[in-house]
């Protein structure tokens, strides 16, 4: 197991049985199955919070799959990559805030995708750092992170060139 930031002694570890990009209703429906209810900080959530995370991981949800559907495309009209790589980018702030790092590393492909289809490519190495950290993180030697590095060395490759 690997924590992606400090953790207090005696705190709880926690891990997903779940989609987490669902309400806290429907997470909770599921977590029956499993014969017992959430009660992590976000569960634990009241009131307008829960509603507000709520409405937040709808939006996330939303923003990946239309995200998705878009990042293959090859013609676009003028204005529309500059639009999309915003998108992207609030995506990953999204996905930050709402502490959901499962999904972190997709965010960051198609925010870097966007901008290297928006020929930016500076842009592009950068956000391609910071998937490099949350998927070395994971502490697996993956097919994605032998492909983001391969992109690295290509980038740093012509710079120096």
């Amino acid at each position: 197991m690997y924590a992606l930031r400090e953790i207090e002694e005696g705190e709880e570890i926690e891990t997903s049985y779940i989609p987490l990009l669902k309400s806290w209703k429907e997470r909770q429906a599921r977590l029956k199955q499993y014969g017992f209810a959430c009660g992590c900080e976000v569960c634990a959530k009241e009131g307008r919070e829960r509603e507000e995370s709520d409405k937040m991981r709808r939006r996330i949800g939303e923003g990946l799959e239309e995200l998705r559907g878009k990042v293959e495309r090859e013609v676009w009209k003028e204005g529309v990559l500059e639009r999309l790589v915003g998108k992207a980018e609030l995506l990953v702030k999204r996905v930050q805030e709402e502490g959901l790092v499962e999904y972190e590393a997709e965010a960051l492909v198609l925010v870097r995708a966007f901008c290297l289809k928006a020929e930016r490519q500076d842009e592009a190495a950068g956000w391609a750092r910071r998937e490099e950290v949350v998927r070395a993180l994971v502490g697996v030697e993956s097919e994605e992170l032998r492909e983001i590095r391969g992109f690295l060395r290509k980038i740093e490759g012509k710079k120096a060139g």
